[in-house]
């Protein structure tokens, strides 16, 4: 399904092979058990095929709930905020919305926010 995405298609099972090896000397505990893991001890010059094939695996969600998650969440602010607010605008609340637990620097945000919108001050005659 993903054969066009990897560098050389070819050498996957000997790549795959060779990954094997490695990890059967390996006490099973010490050995990474989520992809994650993998991706850190994979070499990615050494073995692309199998480097690519593990990051696809990282991108995949195991379930549906953070689809469903961020679609319930665009939709209550969809309802909340009616069509006052442009898309993108709506979409960086969804995410703010979602990642919710996430620690925000508000003066960092701020000065950021300042520097790509700045506005003139109106002069008092």
């Amino acid at each position: 399904m993903y054969k066009s995405d990897l560098p050389n298609s070819e050498a996957v099972d000997q790549e795959f092979m060779f990954w094997k090896k490695k990890w059967s000397v390996i006490k099973p505990e010490d050995r990474p058990n989520i992809l994650a893991k993998a991706i850190k001890t994979c070499n990615e010059n050494q073995c692309p095929n199998l480097f690519e094939h593990l990051k696809i695996g990282c991108t995949l969600p195991v379930t549906s709930t953070e689809y469903e998650r961020s679609f319930s969440a665009r939709r209550r602010l969809r309802k909340w905020l009616r069509a006052s607010k442009t898309a993108d605008r709506l979409g960086s609340l969804a995410i703010m919305n979602i990642h919710y637990n996430e620690i925000v620097d508000y003066k960092q945000v701020s000065k950021l926010f300042f520097t790509l919108h700045p506005r003139k001050l109106c002069e008092k005659v």
